[in-house]
């Protein structure tokens, strides 16, 4: 995942002509924020934290 949120970050930049410096770390805090998101929301479903191997995807709740 990370790899492609890279390449988006060139081809943003490339199109778009920004500063690297200044979207990389705007991007970085987006990426943090959305984890944080995700993580948040898988505890509400569980109480106890859990590792990647035990992550399932449910299409229904």
């Amino acid at each position: 995942m990370g790899y492609q949120v890279f390449l988006r970050i060139i081809r943003c930049i490339k199109l778009n002509g920004l500063k690297f410096r200044m979207w990389f770390k705007y991007g970085l805090k987006a990426q943090k924020l959305l984890a944080q998101g995700i993580a948040l929301g898988m505890m509400a479903i569980s109480k106890t934290p859990c590792k990647g191997k035990s992550l399932m995807f449910c299409l229904e709740f």
